[in-house]
């Protein structure tokens, strides 16, 4: 529970990144507020992009942020909004919408969401766990993109908002990788895939800092240790 997750004084350096809510239906996310929203019962198959268009789902999900960021924890006594073991709010993980190829829902939504988390919270900082597709705002970086799809996002335009603190990228080399069967081929294309997000954070946005929020390849081996090994370095 976020009680617990935030009382980890026993670990002093430690912090907690908390994410709100998640675009993957298999953890109730976006689709859930979307059922809640439209009366649906639970289990019903619900598009989580469509809760970028429903007024009331987005609402519902504004009301629970409020409701975390000031809860006081059961534990400390201490508000979440004060509370130094919680390192940053992400918004979201991986949102898609794919309906939306001018990617302009969710880049209003990111930046209407993280305006509202930092009027209630000064203390911490604000992401979004996005994946890392380039967008329509850097067509000359679409080419760094995994596949063709863009599912509705833009990693500059997403993170430009004022209110985001930090950049986020995932990176799944086994997934992704469009060699994903040649170790050498992920390796090359793990360390691209964030030397190109550093470099646009530097030129795009500021200076901004990345994240490299998750990570991993399968299977484990010394392709996957390589691999690590020459994305840290």
């Amino acid at each position: 529970s976020p009680t617990h997750c935030a009382r980890v004084s026993v670990f002093p350096a430690a912090q907690v990144m908390l994410t709100l809510t998640n675009y993957w239906s298999e953890f109730g996310g976006m689709a859930q507020y979307v059922r809640w929203s439209r009366g649906l019962p639970d289990g019903t198959q619900v598009d989580s992009s469509a809760f970028f268009t429903d007024e009331r789902a987005q609402q519902l999900y504004i009301d629970f942020i409020t409701t975390v960021t000031t809860r006081v924890n059961t534990l400390t006594g201490v508000p979440y909004c004060n509370d130094p073991t919680i390192h940053s709010w992400d918004l979201a993980n991986e949102p898609r919408c794919d309906s939306d190829s001018s990617a302009s829902a969710i880049a209003a939504w990111i930046d209407k969401t993280a305006a509202h988390v930092k009027g209630l919270d000064s203390n911490h900082m604000v992401t979004v766990g996005m994946e890392g597709f380039f967008g329509n705002s850097t067509p000359d970086l679409q080419s760094a993109n995994p596949y063709p799809a863009q599912h509705g996002v833009d990693f500059v335009r997403d993170f430009r908002s004022p209110h985001i603190d930090f950049a986020c990228i995932h990176m799944y080399a086994d997934q992704w990788c469009p060699c994903k069967d040649d170790d050498s081929a992920c390796v090359s294309w793990s360390v691209k895939w964030v030397q190109s997000h550093i470099q646009v954070c530097e030129r795009y946005l500021g200076g901004k800092p990345l994240v490299l929020q998750e990570f991993g390849k399968r299977p484990a081996g010394r392709g996957r240790t390589a691999l690590f090994t020459e994305v840290r370095e």
